[in-house]
């Protein structure tokens, strides 16, 4: 045990923050994906695959997707950016940042109400007369998701910075609001699920934010553009923002790809295999990201040519670690499923269906890892323009595939896609890095 304590201790300091940064960015997203786990067990039992859930999963979906991509780029723009500035400049500029994104946020919300009120009843998108009535009765709920979604997307990129992980904890919160509201509402209506997830995220919020004001990360909020770092600050999100929306795009284009193939409840089928696919890739990518994206930008600013280095090695180990992911969700499958899902409205046939959805998409995991932990090196050394054009080309690919796969296999067409839309992403990042490696915008 000694010998073992003092291995470890003589393992370099970035290889040990980014080792015990993963794990506990992992420890919090298991209990918080575990809630979010027995909250899909909860809606299979009480919903099953009817319009209702089809609904909710939709609009939940379309509004979930821009609050993700922010915290990305809030995360990926900011952080490196921090280590160029001083304390007070920093502080001065978090006091903006703050008080612009909490104006922002309230048209935002106003134009997503008419934006998703059009999407629900659009023809082109397929979905059953029962669903948009249910999606109609509570869409003016969802979009006030962004108002909060909006502030956690911030709080968390502040308490990234300063390589602390307390805000993956607080993400299980909404869930855990929903799991409750299950068990106490009848599934007659969905209208309990959006008021339930509304507190959740509010009550997120005012957690992150307390953690915030305890740490003094911000003097308050200010209305204004004087900081010298909203220049670099814009010009680094609106790149990430551009390949981060390409790639955060999917998460929206595929529930409508299956909405368009068909039968009632393809949606929350093909949202059931993705979502228990997310425990994975969840807890995988987002420990990689969040632990890795402080070390990289530390390291890039005082010993730039150890990076590399540092890369490599994680590289290998995370593409192996996703090998083994693979090949244990892939025999754990069906009773995995069967577990989570098989009680209430959801059959045995529906488990049979999830699991092979679920099996399809697995090999994207160590192509992900790997991919991730390019896109965050490169990111942290200021070179997007490898990762846009990676992107792109993965994600073209990736919509095209759903439309040519999605005849011949049905829904196993989307998460096929998904797939070779890791593998293209991997490879043109590895080729960028290589091309762009002395080049930064």
């Amino acid at each position: 045990m000694r010998r073992l304590f003092n291995r470890l201790k003589s393992i370099d300091t970035r290889h040990r923050r980014i080792a015990f940064g993963m794990i506990q960015v992992a420890v919090f997203l298991a209990f918080g994906r575990g809630i979010g786990a027995v909250k899909e067990m909860a809606f299979a039992w009480r919903f099953g695959v009817g319009p209702a859930i089809d609904a909710y999963a939709f609009l939940f979906a379309a509004v979930s997707y821009p609050l993700g991509l922010l915290l990305i780029v809030y995360t990926t723009a900011f952080i490196p950016l921090a280590r160029k500035y001083s304390t007070a400049e920093k502080s001065s500029f978090k006091s903006e940042l703050f008080g612009i994104s909490l104006l922002a946020a309230l048209p935002v919300a106003f134009i997503a109400f008419f934006a998703l009120n059009r999407l629900l009843h659009w023809s082109l998108i397929g979905l059953s007369v029962e669903t948009v009535e249910f999606g109609s009765a509570v869409i003016w709920i969802i979009v006030l998701l962004v108002i909060p979604g909006v502030m956690n997307a911030l709080f968390s990129s502040w308490i990234l910075d300063r390589g602390r992980h307390g805000n993956t904890l607080l993400e299980s919160i909404p869930s855990l609001c929903i799991l409750i509201t299950v068990f106490l509402f009848p599934a007659d209506s969905i209208m309990p699920l959006a008021i339930a997830t509304l507190i959740g995220f509010t009550l997120q919020s005012l957690l992150l934010g307390g953690l915030v004001w305890r740490s003094g990360d911000t003097s308050g909020i200010a209305l204004s553009f004087h900081s010298p770092l909203w220049g670099p600050f814009l010009r680094t999100a609106i790149i990430v923002l551009a390949s981060q929306g390409l790639l955060t795009i999917v998460q929206v284009t595929d529930p409508f790809f299956a909405a368009a193939s068909g039968g009632t409840g393809s949606v929350a089928t093909l949202s059931y295999a993705n979502r228990f696919l997310a425990l994975l890739i969840g807890i995988g990518g987002t420990a990689i990201n969040r632990a890795a994206i402080s070390v990289f930008s530390d390291v890039h600013a005082t010993e730039p040519g150890r990076l590399q280095q540092i890369v490599r090695r994680w590289l290998v180990v995370l593409f192996i670690g996703g090998v083994f992911a693979v090949a244990l969700g892939w025999i754990a499958a069906p009773y995995l499923i069967r577990f989570f899902f098989e009680r209430g409205a959801f059959t045995p046939d529906d488990t049979a269906i999830v699991s092979e959805l679920f099996r399809t998409g697995l090999p994207q995991l160590p192509f992900h890892f790997a991919a991730l932990l390019i896109y965050t090196e490169l990111a942290s050394r200021g070179a997007y323009r490898p990762i846009i054009i990676a992107t792109a080309f993965a994600v073209g690919a990736k919509l095209a595939l759903n439309a040519l796969l999605l005849p011949s296999m049905g829904l196993h067409g989307i998460p096929a896609a998904s797939v070779v839309m890791q593998i293209l992403l991997l490879l043109g990042l590895v080729l960028g890095r290589g091309a762009f490696r002395s080049r930064a915008i």
